[in-house]
């Protein structure tokens, strides 16, 4: 939304008539944001020396800093071109005033990754301890559909209690739970989504044989089982339901189990005439 009132700034200084002061001031804002491109105006007036207004005295803007990003118009008015930063000086004879303007021109802001996973793991003690992850990023886009360089993005988590963000785009997870990354350019709003499990269960080099199956036993919640595997295998839940699916030869399933239960890793086999799964297995509890 502009911040530009409707007042047309038309011709120079004007004076009202015989006597009337000269004008002490401007009274206008210092800083405006636009996040589009149609024409606006500035509410400006000229003040005599006690800050009172001069009536028939008009504010003109005489010139504007940067005309690729700001357009002066023949009829006083502003329109934002590109995504920048620049000055339009008003003047009121023989007062100047500076007014910045921020123009947002931003179609939307781009997370990379949408979703950051992050997983604690127990130190020696059974305890679980904080975990790094990232690097995460965002991508300006401007109304022209291009990336927009040298914007101003404000990064910020929401919640402070789960994570902690490092210079280098780096996030700490503290414990369990899920948040997001949240950026902010002008009136546009990007957001990072952060998932913080934690790893109740790993096997390497874990063998099940053909036609057989290990069930796991977890208690109620969401789990995150991943599994890579020498020989085809299905994953299950007792107790429960899952949804897979599989990225590069890693089964990857989320399991819900609505009260204690039993995750089943099967190898299928070929009635004992197949071979023995070799897995490599991981278990992390979601929030």
């Amino acid at each position: 939304m502009s911040v530009f009132s409707r007042l047309s700034l038309i011709g120079l200084a004007l004076m009202a008539g015989c006597g009337t002061p000269a004008p002490a001031s401007i009274q206008a804002p210092a800083r405006i944001v636009v996040s589009d491109t149609t024409l606006q105006t500035v509410d400006a007036k000229a003040l005599d020396a006690s800050g009172a207004v001069l009536e028939g005295v008009q504010v003109a803007i005489t010139t504007v800093s940067d005309p690729n990003i700001v357009r002066m118009g023949n009829n006083g008015e502003l329109q934002c071109k590109s995504f920048g930063t620049a000055t339009a000086t008003l003047e009121a004879a023989p007062v100047k005033h500076d007014l910045v303007i921020s123009c947002m021109l931003i179609r939307e802001i781009r997370p990379e990754p949408a979703t950051l996973n992050l997983v604690l793991t127990r130190d020696d003690a059974g305890k679980f301890g904080t975990t790094k992850g990232g690097p995460f990023g965002f991508t300006v886009i401007g109304l022209d559909g291009a990336p927009v360089t040298g914007a101003d993005v404000a990064i910020t988590a929401a919640d402070p209690s789960l994570i902690t963000i490092d210079a280098a785009g780096m996030v700490e997870g503290l414990r369990r739970g899920r948040t997001t990354i949240k950026a902010v350019v002008g009136d546009k709003i990007g957001t990072v989504e952060v998932v913080i499990g934690e790893q109740v269960a790993q096997r390497k080099g874990m063998v099940v044989e053909d036609s057989d199956k290990l069930g796991m036993p977890l208690d109620a919640g969401t789990y995150r089982i991943t599994a890579g595997s020498s020989e085809p295998i299905e994953l299950s839940a007792n107790g429960g339901s899952c949804a897979e699916h599989e990225t590069a030869g890693v089964l990857d399933v989320v399991c819900t189990l609505e009260k204690t239960g039993t995750i089943v890793v099967e190898n299928p086999g070929t009635l004992g005439m197949g071979s023995d799964a070799q897995i490599n297995l991981r278990v992390v509890r979601l929030p």
